[in-house]
């Protein structure tokens, strides 16, 4: 008589709070004993393994808590970078010998008054009158299709949420 075929088995990733805490904002929590595992697992592949093994659960729980917004690990791992609306300024990647780092899908770095004194540059600096704008977190994830049913109801609820944003310096 043939087996019956096994269902698969659906591993939990059990993971460290800590690790947890880094995968939902990017911040370390120095004080625990776990900070220096999660540090140095950061610079292997395993941290985006973790990432993909743990993705569905933690993304449940953060859209819960926080609607209309990512954790994390999502803008590292998984999105591209915000779409650009305006204003006057220019990533240091794009001029400079930087690589790309982007935070939660804006550029992390940009030139400074100093950069445009020191290098003949055609990048400028952030002008404080008209600072670069991006286009909201919510308005990156309605444009891509990642909002569920219940965050499209809460983002019509909260249209403040589609606000663009000023990089701040």
């Amino acid at each position: 008589m043939p087996r019956k075929p096994r269902k698969p088995r659906v591993v939990k990733q059990i993971i460290s709070l800590a690790l947890r805490s880094y995968l939902e904002t990017g911040n370390y929590q120095t004080d625990t004993e776990e900070a220096a595992d999660v540090f140095l697992m950061e610079l292997t592949p395993k941290m985006r393994t973790t990432w993909d093994s743990c993705r569905a659960e933690i993304m449940g729980e953060w859209i819960q808590r926080n609607p209309c917004s990512r954790p994390w690990a999502f803008w590292k791992f998984d999105s591209k970078p915000r779409q650009r609306l305006g204003g006057t300024g220019t990533p240091s990647y794009e001029v400079l010998a930087y690589s790309r780092r982007f935070e939660r899908g804006l550029p992390a770095g940009w030139i400074s008054k100093r950069d445009e004194d020191i290098y003949n540059l055609k990048g400028v600096a952030i002008n404080p009158e008209d600072p670069p704008y991006f286009e909201s977190e919510a308005t990156f994830l309605d444009r891509h299709g990642f909002l569920s049913t219940t965050e499209k109801t809460y983002l019509a609820k909260h249209p403040e949420l589609m606000k663009p944003e000023k990089i701040e310096f």
